[in-house]
Formats: C-alpha cells, sequence, structure tokens
C-alpha cells in the first residue's frame, strides 16, 4: 500500500482545493479525494486526524504511466489528459502526465476506469467477428474508433463546463501556461513527433465509433452525486 500519510496528505490537499470558487477546479478536486478515499479505504477519523500545515498552493507532478507500444491508448490518455489541463510525454515506454497534482490525478483515475471498459469491449467485438480482417486488426480498429468517441465526447463536456463558468476560460489560459512552462523545465530538449499510422479495419473503426457512445466516462461521479459517506460535513 502507498505511504498511508502521503495519501491522506494529498487527500486533504485535494478537498481544500474543492472549496475553490472556481467550479470546475473544484468538482475535479473532491472527485479526486472521493476516488482516493474509496481506493485506500480511508474512514472519516482517518480525515480528522490528519492537520495539515501545509498550503493550498498547486503542486507540479510528473507521473510515468507504462503504456508498452500501444498507440491506441497513447492516443486516449492524451486526450484524457488534456481535457484535464494535463500535458503528456512520451518516453520509452512510459508516458508522463504533468500538470496540477490534482489534475493529473483526476486524469489517472478517470483513465483507469475508461480503460478496461474499452478492453473488455474490443475483446467482446473480436472475440465474435467473422468477418475478412484478422482480429487482432478488428480489435485495435475498435479501440481506435471508440477513443475517437470518447476524445469527442470529453471535448463536449469541457465546452459545456466553460459555456456555464463565468471564471474558467481565465484559469484555463493560466493552467496552460503552468503547464506549459512546467513541462519545458522537465524536458527542455522536447521535440514534437507524430503517431505511427497504423492499418484500421473501416468495419472495426466504425463499430468502435457506435460503442464509445455507451462507455461510462465517470464512474467515481456516481458515488459523489449519491453523496460521499466519507467526506466532511460541508466539504
Amino acid at each position: 500500500m502507498a505511504d498511508k500519510r502521503n495519501i491522506l496528505d494529498l487527500v486533504q490537499k485535494c478537498l481544500n482545493l474543492g472549496k475553490s470558487p472556481n467550479e470546475n477546479e473544484a468538482a475535479v478536486a473532491i472527485a479526486t479525494a472521493q476516488a482516493l478515499i474509496e481506493k485506500y479505504n480511508l474512514s472519516d477519523e482517518d480525515l480528522r486526524r490528519e492537520e495539515t500545515t501545509s498550503t493550498t498552493q498547486a503542486k507540479m507532478v510528473n507521473i510515468p504511466v507504462p503504456i508498452g507500444q500501444s498507440e491506441w491508448k497513447r492516443y486516449l490518455l492524451n486526450c484524457i489528459a488534456s481535457q484535464h489541463f494535463c500535458k503528456t510525454v512520451i518516453s520509452g515506454k512510459n508516458l508522463h502526465f504533468l500538470g496540477r497534482e490534482v489534475n493529473v490525478y483526476a486524469s489517472l483515475m478517470i483513465s483507469s476506469w475508461i480503460i478496461p471498459q474499452l478492453e473488455n469491449l474490443a475483446f467482446f467485438e473480436a472475440h465474435t467477428y467473422t468477418g475478412p480482417e484478422s482480429k487482432l486488426r478488428y480489435r485495435n480498429s475498435v479501440l481506435w474508433g471508440a477513443s475517437t468517441t470518447i476524445y469527442k465526447r470529453l471535448q463536449e463536456s469541457r465546452a459545456e463546463r466553460i459555456t456555464h463558468s463565468t471564471n474558467l476560460k481565465a484559469l484555463i489560459v493560466n493552467l496552460a501556461t503552468e503547464t506549459t512552462n512546467y513541462t519545458r523545465e522537465q524536458y527542455p530538449r522536447l521535440t514534437t513527433h507524430g503517431g505511427s499510422d497504423t492499418p484500421l479495419s473501416g468495419e472495426g473503426y466504425a463499430r468502435g465509433r457506435a460503442a464509445g457512445e455507451s462507455i461510462d466516462l465517470h464512474g467515481s461521479r456516481h458515488q459523489i452525486e449519491g453523496g460521499p459517506k466519507l467526506l466532511p460535513s460541508g466539504e
């Protein structure tokens, strides 16, 4: 288990950020806190005992995630990161998430919820596929198609949040500058390049595009909307 004190410290920071007057930042912070509380089975007593003297000043982090040679996973994780005000950098077989700690962990939590759904979907679709393409190509095409739809849905969700928030646009500009500067500090010689072209099955891609509409993007929100029992009253 991860160091409990570090986890409690992160939860406390998220709860403090949850008081932000910016609704979007507060929602991401509370969602991350709730996910951590459930993952590490923290009690209300644990939270009450945690007395932190740290400020709520944003902490920037660089978290590596192993993805091997998976091009679709690289694309999807980059999409999720960008919609949560983070950047990604590929290094070897790892994809690095860079940004504010609370935003990076929110991206990772959402990724850990979405990816297993996609892999299960693609496995089932490939298992039942009887067409002329190889099952591997068909499976990868389903994954690419579904990832494209998920990116579209994430973009629509963020656009809606921006429309209903008076100060989110300014926050986005600040976060973009902050994250870009941090990325340059971490990788001063960073160069950009596109991913390799992946041969796709048109049928599999179309099937993935359609199936991507049914993927649950915010699993942790079910508990939050139902009332997080372990969160301190009023937080």
